[in-house]
C-alpha cells in the first residue's frame, strides 16, 4: 500500500465527520472515541492528523442536509478539492439523509 508522501510531495488533507444525534449517544459513541478512532487510524495508515467538522445533537434520520451545517461544510470543501480524503468511525454517522 503506497502512503501519500509516496505518490506526491503535498499531503492530502483528511477530514472526519463527527455527529451524534441524542444525549443518550454521549456514553455509547462519544466525541472523545470518535476523534480518538480517526486519529488512530490516520497514525496508523501514515496520514496527517485530520480535520474535524462536528454537528451536535442532530439527527440525520429524515433530516436535510442544510441542517448538518457542518456536514454540508464538509461537502462543500470536498467538492473544492480543500479536502482530499474522508474518514468516518461508522458510516451512519454520516449517510442518512443523503439522496
Amino acid at each position: 500500500m503506497k502512503t501519500w508522501h509516496e505518490e506526491s510531495q503535498a499531503p492530502p488533507v483528511v477530514a472526519d465527520y463527527l455527529r451524534r444525534s441524542s444525549r443518550m449517544q454521549l456514553d455509547n459513541f462519544s466525541r472523545e472515541a470518535q476523534m480518538r478512532g480517526i486519529t488512530d487510524e490516520c497514525q496508523h495508515r501514515s496520514l496527517p492528523a485530520p480535520i474535524f467538522y462536528e454537528d451536535d445533537e442532530c439527527s440525520a434520520r429524515g433530516e436535510q442536509i442544510a441542517k448538518r451545517p457542518q456536514f454540508k461544510k464538509l461537502l462543500e470543501d470536498v467538492a473544492a478539492g480543500r479536502v482530499q480524503i474522508v474518514i468516518v468511525d461508522s458510516l451512519d454517522r454520516c449517510n442518512r439523509g443523503i439522496a
